[in-house]
């Protein structure tokens, strides 16, 4: 089923690229790249050169139309392509860039959980152990709600 949504939504995408540009939407390209790019995953892969080059493309049109949150899920799955690769530096940087993309879309309350939690798998693989630990510890305690100024032990 992967492998023919990739082809919908490539379909979609190449329908969508030859609208006239008066009848474009804001949002509706970046929705259908990464919808794209979730149907990759399954389809070919997280590391598949056609996944990666789907998300790089998320992120330039996040950009391009100022969508934070769209932005977000972009690097989420360049993340995920990263350490599949094990780009492990880069990965790295682009989960330190998720934390703070999360502190500008605090309305999406699953963010900063999953930064955290992204941002923990980037440092454990790199080595950072103590980092690892503190931002997984922190992703659990934002998860579950314990509020950050508590006593408690997730709370380091």
């Amino acid at each position: 089923a992967q492998r023919e949504a990739t082809e919908h939504f490539g379909e979609a995408r190449r329908l969508y690229e030859q609208l006239p540009l008066t009848e474009r939407q804001p949002g509706q390209e970046l929705s259908i790249i990464i919808r794209l790019g979730k149907a990759q995953f399954g389809g070919l892969g997280g590391a598949a050169p056609e996944t990666r080059e789907t998300f790089d493309s998320a992120v330039e049109v996040a950009l391009s139309e100022g969508d934070y949150a769209g932005l977000f899920v972009a690097r989420y799955g360049e993340h995920v392509g990263q350490m599949i690769s094990g780009e492990t530096r880069q990965a790295l940087v682009t989960a330190e860039e998720m934390l703070g993309l999360s502190e500008m879309i605090s309305e999406v309350a699953w963010a900063r959980p999953t930064a955290l939690r992204h941002l923990g798998s980037s440092n454990y693989v790199s080595g950072n152990l103590i980092r690892s630990r503190e931002a997984l510890l922190e992703a659990v305690a934002e998860k579950v709600g314990i509020p950050a100024q508590a006593d408690h032990p997730f709370r380091t």
